[in-house]
């Protein structure tokens, strides 16, 4: 599988396949959640994943079967408790702030809600970093986060997400300068 990663000026654009990650099978990439960046004059040249181990939480257990969506009745409308996404970790190392802002859902075809959002101590500092939980189908809570994209020494703001009905998941985000 191959991921698409587009930098334009500090605007982070990545596109995965719609099922996110498979860390449990064979060809299991986009595990990863780290970027190295290489930049000249305030300006991105590249941004290289680092592959994590062991996978994130988000990546672990994912179904790679399609969801049937046409058994959710359409005639009446729906309601329920919410589900809160926003979770601490369970994973040891995983980073978790005191604030967490600015969430973005998508639906994956296997039936799964995606959830990411930024989590940070302070909104200024480099530490800020997106997390992410995933709601499965049937579930009545979602997964704990782990972390989903962050850059070293470096403040990740304005996360957007969404599944285009075509097997891509889009990410955009924005990225400070090094150390900013």
């Amino acid at each position: 599988m191959k991921v698409k990663s587009i930098i334009t000026s500090f605007l982070a654009a990545v596109a995965l396949p719609a099922f996110s990650a498979n860390a449990d099978g064979p060809g299991a990439p986009l595990t990863y959640r780290h970027f190295n960046v290489e930049e000249t004059d305030d300006r991105v040249l590249s941004m290289t994943p680092v592959p994590a181990s062991p996978a994130p939480r988000w990546a672990r257990g994912v179904s790679q079967e399609n969801f049937d969506w046409t058994a959710q009745s359409v005639d009446k409308p729906f309601f329920a408790r919410p589900i809160p996404f926003v979770l601490a970790p369970v994973d040891e190392g995983e980073p978790f702030g005191k604030h967490n802002h600015q969430p973005s859902i998508t639906w994956l075809p296997n039936g799964d809600l995606l959830a990411i959002w930024y989590s940070t101590g302070r909104e200024q500092g480099t530490e800020l970093t997106v997390l992410a939980s995933r709601l499965r189908p049937g579930a009545d809570a979602s997964d704990a986060s782990s972390e989903f994209f962050k850059a070293p020494n470096r403040n990740m703001h304005g996360s957007s997400i969404f599944h285009d009905r075509k097997g891509i998941i889009y990410h955009f985000h924005g990225m400070a300068p090094n150390g900013v």
